[in-house]
């Protein structure tokens, strides 16, 4: 007699409104990494724009940052697009394992799934860190500029 576990069968492993949830989950996923696409390349084209002007300005004082400004922006679209590229990829996967019952491929986009929140955790943290810096950094300011 074989010994099957009710884990070795994707029909067993998921009822049909799970199935259900993760296919809305899916398309919401896909529309939502469409748009941070489109976000990262609307920041591309200002990224590559704030060095290219910074550099036709050339040495006027007030223009002399936009390059450096210009290659942050850059560092930062390659920053926002790994966890948009990790979301697609789970949108895409998880609606072709549903679709053919496939409990590798489902695992698979799983996986892209915990590393796009593993990346959204970690760019939170990062966003909560530089803005407690900047409160800080404002509020000492302040308070040496009161002194003067």
């Amino acid at each position: 007699m074989e010994n099957n576990s009710a884990f070795e069968s994707f029909e067993s492993q998921l009822s049909a409104e799970a199935k259900g949830f993760l296919n809305t989950s899916a398309n919401w996923g896909l529309f939502l990494s469409i748009i941070g696409f489109i976000g990262c390349l609307f920041s591309l084209f200002g990224s590559l724009g704030m060095m290219a002007g910074g550099a036709a300005m050339g040495a006027n004082p007030v223009f002399a940052s936009m390059p450096s400004i210009g290659i942050l922006m850059l560092v930062g679209t390659v920053v926002f697009f790994i966890p948009v590229l990790y979301l697609c990829k789970f949108s895409i996967s998880v609606k072709k394992a549903i679709e053919v019952n496939d409990t590798e491929k489902l695992t698979a986009s799983i996986r892209n799934l915990k590393n796009y929140f593993m990346w959204a955790g970690i760019l939170t943290i990062v966003w909560i860190l530089s803005y407690g810096y900047l409160m800080i950094s404002v509020i000492a300011n302040a308070a040496e500029l009161s002194r003067m």
